[in-house]
């Protein structure tokens, strides 16, 4: 009878252990599939929020791309508002994408800070466009930066980027193309270049596989372990100049400390924000027309451009122009007979050539002569020569080239490559396109006083005495006052959580 009451127990106690461990095994279960769950639930939120955070990139990207259009609407303070537009740092600090509504009556929209509860605000999605990165940014810096000011944080340069502000090494070739040794020299004006690099630029550009005295081409790459191929043509980005001989990161992205002393305050000193492969513009006038090139056409079409001149210019200068397809320009000193359009007689002008003449720049308009014929063709030995209405001395005149730089072109291109922006190019790459740091440091001084509407024209280097025609009109080709490549760095964020993208866009 004991024997069968200590059996019983013992079943008891086993069963009692087997309903223990069968509790356990399903509560460790249960908890295994709450972690798998909530991992689920982490992982699917990170994604949600990495989808986001490219939503929100590409919200940033078409707002550079609406706002960049905006500077060619034709308004009568067209300029006014574009340096206005670029100069206001809360257009592009901490922006917020709003959600849309619901019903989706409301689209997504950009906006400033709003009010409301501060942790909807610290979840809402912001972006900021930068104009360049500060050195060694941290994710941390950037965000407390944007919120809090520059007090606790190095200063951020919010807005976008001007490529023209830059030297476009396509513009250096076709320097060095015109006259040799121009792209070299330009080239030096950069901090830190020496000539053995400058030449190996030049040779990584070029077309052929001659090296230039100090340069290296395709045999010297070749013997590099892994061997690297030279373009011989323009880089496709300026990051490509790293594989050029004897570029350093160091000089490519930024000086060091102890280089910076030699260097001037606020200049900039890193080689990629000196020089480009993107600048260029549209050769279209305010109103998105494609201007006119007066280079078009041939004999039985210079009526018709004289009315079509006469309509902006006056017709002295339409009539001039004309003339000056038909036997072409001078600027050297006469030693005929000068007179003015209103001067000429019948007798004066002579037969126009079967070849009409081609204008390589509208400034060569400027302080220009037109020989009308050939000297021996006249009587007394003495051709006429007529003087242009664009005096480079007469202000008044300039306003009539003004007119002409919006609505005509000597140019055929649709896209004009490399013009250097005098209002905003640092004092580098200017001294690298004029070559004279003398002008160079005027036209620094003087564009800060210059009223933003004398600076949508080029004409304000001549109105300011900063430079003489002849320099000007040498120069022409390679300045502008407009631009429409932008870059920046857009940066998505929220105050608390993640994920933190950068872009340079």
């Amino acid at each position: 009878m004991r024997s069968s009451l200590k059996t019983t127990g013992r079943r008891r106690g086993i069963v009692l252990i087997i309903v223990l461990v069968l509790v356990a095994m399903v509560a460790l279960a249960g908890f295994g599939f709450l972690a798998d769950m909530s991992t689920e639930y982490e992982a699917t939120k990170i994604e949600n929020d990495r989808i986001q955070s490219t939503q929100v990139m590409a919200s940033a990207e078409t707002l550079m791309v609406l706002l960049a259009e905006q500077q060619r609407q034709p308004t009568s303070d067209h300029f006014e508002q574009r340096s206005a537009f670029f100069s206001e740092d809360e257009k592009y600090q901490g922006r917020i994408l709003q959600r849309a509504r619901k019903d989706g009556e409301q689209r997504p929209t950009v906006s400033v800070e709003a009010e409301g509860d501060i942790a909807v605000q610290d979840n809402q999605w912001r972006f900021s466009i930068l104009r360049t990165l500060p050195d060694r940014p941290t994710q941390t810096d950037l965000i407390f930066a944007q919120d809090v000011g520059d007090e606790y944080a190095e200063p951020l340069q919010f807005g976008m980027q001007n490529e023209s502000a830059k030297l476009n090494l396509w513009q250096v070739r076709e320097m060095e193309r015109a006259v040799y040794g121009s792209g070299y020299r330009a080239l030096m004006a950069l901090p830190g270049m020496t000539t053995p690099i400058a030449d190996a630029i030049l040779d990584w550009s070029d077309d052929n596989d001659q090296p230039r005295n100090h340069g290296v081409e395709k045999e010297h790459y070749e013997r590099l372990k892994p061997p690297i191929r030279p373009r011989n043509d323009i880089p496709q980005s300026i990051e490509e100049l790293l594989f050029v001989h004897e570029v350093t990161r160091e000089l490519f992205y930024g000086l060091t400390p102890e280089q910076r002393d030699s260097v001037e305050e606020g200049t900039p000193t890193a080689w990629a924000d000196l020089l480009t492969v993107h600048s260029a513009e549209r050769n279209v006038d305010p109103w998105g027309q494609r201007r006119r090139n007066l280079n078009d056409g041939g004999h039985d079409r210079l009526q018709e451009l004289e009315q079509h001149l006469s309509g902006f210019v006056s017709q002295e200068l339409a009539s001039f122009i004309v003339l000056a397809r038909t036997f072409g320009l001078t600027h050297h000193d006469p030693a005929d007979k000068v007179a003015t359009l209103s001067e000429l007689t019948p007798d004066d002008v002579p037969e126009p050539g079967p070849h009409l003449h081609h204008l390589h720049s509208l400034a060569d308009l400027i302080d220009a002569r037109v020989p009308l014929g050939l000297a021996e063709d006249f009587a007394d030995g003495r051709r006429t020569i007529v003087e242009s209405p664009l005096r480079s001395d007469d202000l008044e005149s300039l306003r009539q080239f003004e007119a002409l730089e919006e609505r005509v072109t000597t140019k055929w291109e649709e896209v004009l490559r490399g013009g250097v922006n005098i209002n905003e190019a640092s004092e580098p790459v200017l001294r690298a396109v004029i070559g004279d740091p003398g002008i160079t440091a005027r036209i620094i001084q003087e564009r800060e006083t210059v009223p933003k509407h004398e600076q949508s024209s080029v004409l304000w280097l001549l109105r300011r005495r900063v430079m003489d025609g002849h320099r000007f009109r040498s120069i022409y080709r390679q300045i502008t006052t407009g631009g429409d490549v932008y870059t920046g760095h857009i940066i998505v964020y929220r105050r608390t959580g993640g994920p933190f993208r950068i872009r340079k866009v």
